[in-house]
């Protein structure tokens, strides 16, 4: 998540179950999201224990799907996958999902294509995520005693039902239980799916993304010979801020195809898009200072809600800046921008890889250093990229002010989104 956080420490193996503050200590935020995390994880783990995998209230499961002349509609009630809570408030047609922009196909032409017997089934699934929510997502964030100050940000569950033409393939049923053979006897709203019933609807889960077996290293710079007294500027992490840098592939493939890009931020620093004209991209902001605004040479991706809601979501398209004119909050790019639609929510991403090997698909995936603008070198090592290193997937690494020494221990690769059979 592309928060602006110091570091990101929570790991379930140390079996810690809460945080405790001491007096007169400073307070930081790494602190209080841990504690936020292990609740998280201790409330989707005693769910998943009691509940199964998947499931709801026993004769009041929530998202039944129904058909309504052609078109798909979504039940009102509540659902648990993997221990997250899924909430849906009212019946919902499948095109008035909030969360799914521009399905493809549609659920009208799914069903005209299952009326003809172009396909034998339609197969329905409930897939389930979580994203970060920043004050540019929802403005009630900000506060107005303070200015409109930008302060917290929030998590939020995302679900949404997506349908697809069924295969007569039977798949692995991942979900083999007490609690999904309870959800097999209780879905009898899907045989309104399945005229020519080939396999039981449970047994139709969605592929599973890949297991990430990538690995990243970081390191900082060599020290020197030179035993004279200047400054030796290379001698270890001597930033004057602490840095949480963020590795993500922008393209998916093997280790001579995947590429990615890099942010000693998180990926942080972001601005909106309120129009784009031939290289130049008008914004809202151009940062609160110098350190997290925009410079000449830096990598920025363009991307809005289709991007993060589509069909398929992936990333946005990278540009690279060729200056910046503050009086017009305009960035001029080196080449022309495609238009975007400022009713989704564009934005513009700072991204911090630069050198010959940054190009607009990302930087080359292969083991040699790639020094991310005034942080230590990161050293990618990703072993069978095909699996490992899929769109988006992440890792991470800390840098303290006054220590020359790379936290990386959280460097690795996260796919969190689940996907069930509704």
């Amino acid at each position: 998540m592309k928060g602006d956080f110091s570091r990101i420490r929570f790991n379930p193996r140390k079996h810690y179950t809460s945080v405790l503050q001491q007096q007169g200590r400073v307070a930081l935020d790494a602190d209080g999201n841990e504690q936020c995390s292990i609740i998280e994880y201790i409330r989707e783990t005693e769910t998943t224990d009691i509940v199964g995998p998947v499931g709801g209230p026993v004769g009041d499961e929530g998202f039944a799907i129904t058909i309504n002349r052609n078109t798909i509609q979504i039940g009102a009630g509540r659902y648990y996958v993997d221990g997250i809570l899924c909430e849906n408030e009212a019946l919902l047609d499948y095109t008035q999902q909030p969360y799914l922009l521009d399905p493809s196909p549609t659920d009208a032409e799914l069903l005209a294509d299952l009326t003809s017997g172009l396909i034998t089934s339609i197969q329905v699934y409930l897939e389930v995520t979580k994203r970060l929510v920043t004050s540019r997502d929802d403005i009630c964030l900000r506060e107005p005693a303070l200015g409109q100050a930008d302060t917290t940000v929030r998590v939020q569950t995302i679900w949404r039902v997506l349908a697809r033409a069924g295969s007569a393939v039977k798949p692995v049923n991942r979900f083999a239980s007490a609690a999904g053979a309870r959800l097999a006897a209780d879905t009898a709203a899907a045989a309104l799916l399945l005229p020519k019933p080939t396999t039981n609807c449970c047994d139709m889960t969605w592929p599973l993304p890949p297991t990430p077996i990538g690995t990243l290293g970081a390191q900082t710079g060599g020290g020197s010979g030179d035993c004279s007294c200047q400054p030796v500027p290379a001698a270890g992490y001597l930033g004057i801020e602490n840095q949480l840098y963020r590795v993500e592939i922008q393209e998916s493939g093997d280790e001579t195809t995947a590429t990615f890009k890099c942010s000693r931020e998180n990926g942080s620093v972001v601005v909106g898009i309120t129009g784009v004209s031939g290289k130049a991209v008008y914004v809202d902001s151009l940062g609160p200072d110098a350190n997290l605004g925009f410079a000449s040479g830096q990598w920025v991706e363009i991307s809005d809600d289709t991007d993060q809601f589509g069909q398929t979501p992936g990333p946005g398209t990278l540009y690279q800046i060729d200056k910046v004119i503050p009086e017009r909050l305009t960035l001029q790019m080196t080449e022309t921008v495609a238009q975007v639609d400022t009713t989704r929510n564009p934005r513009a991403r700072r991204w911090d890889q630069f050198g010959a090997s940054a190009v607009s698909a990302g930087v080359p995936l292969a083991a040699v250093v790639q020094p991310c603008r005034n942080t230590p070198n990161a050293r990618h090592m990703v072993r069978s990229c095909s699996r490992a290193s899929r769109t988006s997937s992440k890792a991470f690494g800390a840098a303290r002010a006054w220590s020359p020494r790379i936290n990386s221990n959280m460097a690795a690769c996260i796919l969190p989104s689940a996907s069930v059979p509704t």
